[in-house]
């Protein structure tokens, strides 16, 4: 009996799911990663938006495979709420909303494509998660940050040259 309402909780059926539940585990899978990059933004190095500690990338794998894939724009939601609370500009922002959404993504598809089960009770499942989810996902993420600054301060003054064009 317990097995079924815990199967029911983490495996819901996207089927039978209210649209209301789903927007719902949206909604907090947004908040939960905002919460988790301001922790990572606490121990942040480089202009206050490079850090080594990121807790999101994992939150967002986790989601993603305990709840399935279309909880995608929670982590599309919660990146840009976090990247707009660096105070950085919209490039950086849009930037951080791809980057991060396209991380999470790519590691649910790796993780389907080696057969993940997230009960993890093989050691395929162990060493899947360790090498696809986590050291892939890490290092992506390691060299999206690794010198942002002037990338990005590129990037908005060549935008801001090219919108410059149209009044």
């Amino acid at each position: 009996m317990l097995g079924l309402m815990l199967s029911a909780l983490f495996f819901p059926d996207p089927k039978t799911e209210s649209p209301w539940v789903l927007a719902v585990r949206i909604l907090l899978l947004a908040g939960m990663y905002f919460l988790g990059a301001k922790l990572g933004l606490y121990f942040a190095t480089v202009g206050g938006n490079v850090t080594l500690i990121w807790p999101p990338t994992g939150l967002s794998l986790a989601a993603l495979l305990f709840y399935g894939i279309r909880l995608w724009p929670g982590v599309a939601l919660g990146a840009g709420v976090a990247a707009l609370a660096t105070h950085t500009g919209w490039p950086f922002v849009l930037m951080q909303v791809i980057g991060n959404t396209l991380e999470a993504v790519a590691g649910f598809w790796l993780l389907g494509r080696v057969g993940f089960d997230v009960r993890m009770e093989r050691l395929k499942d162990v060493l899947a998660l360790f090498s696809f989810g986590a050291t892939l996902r890490t290092c992506s993420t390691s060299f999206q940050k690794q010198g942002q600054e002037s990338e990005v301060n590129e990037l908005q003054a060549g935008v801001e040259r090219a919108f410059a064009v149209f009044p």
